[in-house]
């Protein structure tokens, strides 16, 4: 229980400098400056999630063995089984975005069902909010800006936290993968603050956790699946104004149950795929170290 206090200690100290940061941000610079809303981001991931991690990391043996975001030099046929897990996790990311956007239809008119939306509907407002400026980008670099702010940084900071740092804690603990998988994903999504997208989160983040368990603890695939789930987000809704604008006050409808099944499919065969890469790096007495 050790590790898991500390984390949890250094998670509220990270949470603790974030409002601070975020309200001198508000006190010294203007609102509505680009640069103060980048800020504002850059410091909800830095500090809330990345380095909490990375102070665990320093404190704690036992949080995940990032060292394996390189392969090993000379080592071929390894780097043919990554570049294969590679493939797998990009076509994942992809083909779960209809069955993720159904969950949300979902989730969101059962929540609306029970009254309970109000809760966490100020909060989500200020998010979508912060997320719409950042997206009205109006130059090329302001492009780079934005994707780095809400596509990549968020995804490592994230990914270093909950599968880098709190799965191996957990898993450690209970001794079971799917349990500590579950577990994170749950306060993953619960962390958002966000009651309408807690379930589609959860899949999200139950899918980041088998990644990482599939590709035996290298932090690159749950990294690269997050930061391309957060960047198909930034293309579909920032490309415009007009997205933005759709994204922040269209309702949603309820989809067709055709193209999630169909998505279904695909998933559940690439999460297959995985696991036989995996028993074939076992079967070549590869650990998973993490």
């Amino acid at each position: 229980m050790k590790e898991i206090a500390t984390l949890i200690l250094t998670a509220i100290g990270g949470f603790a400098a974030m409002v601070a940061v975020q309200l001198l941000l508000t006190e010294v610079i203007s609102i509505g400056d680009y640069a103060t809303y980048v800020l504002l981001a850059l410091s909800s991931s830095v500090l809330q999630f990345g380095l909490p991690a990375i102070v665990c990391k320093r404190m704690i043996a036992t949080s995940g063995d990032w060292r394996r975001w390189q392969l090993k030099d000379g080592d071929v046929k390894r780097q043919a089984y990554v570049i294969n897990q590679l493939f797998s996790v990009i076509i994942l990311i992809v083909m779960c975005q209809p069955v993720v956007e159904w969950s949300y239809y979902v989730s969101d008119r059962l929540c609306g069902w029970a009254g309970i939306k109000v809760w966490t509907e100020s909060l989500q407002v200020s998010s979508d909010l912060l997320l719409g400026f950042i997206l009205r980008y109006d130059s090329v670099w302001e492009w780079g800006v934005s994707i780095l702010t809400i596509a990549v940084v968020p995804a490592v900071c994230e990914e270093l936290f909950f599968r880098g740092t709190l799965l191996p804690m957990l898993q450690k603990r209970t001794g079971n993968w799917h349990l500590s998988i579950v577990v994170t994903a749950a306060v993953f999504s619960l962390m958002h603050l966000d009651i309408v997208g807690f379930l589609p989160r959860f899949l999200l983040g139950v899918m980041l956790g088998l990644v990482y368990y599939l590709c035996k603890g290298n932090m690159v695939m749950p990294v690269v699946m997050h930061t391309l789930n957060n960047l198909i987000v930034v293309v579909s809704v920032g490309v415009s104004d007009e997205g933005v604008k759709q994204a922040l006050s269209a309702g949603p409808e309820w989809p067709g149950l055709v193209m999630p099944l169909v998505s279904l499919g695909v998933v559940l065969l690439e999460i297959k795929t995985l696991e036989i890469i995996k028993n074939k790096i076992e079967g070549g007495q590869e650990g998973i170290g993490a």
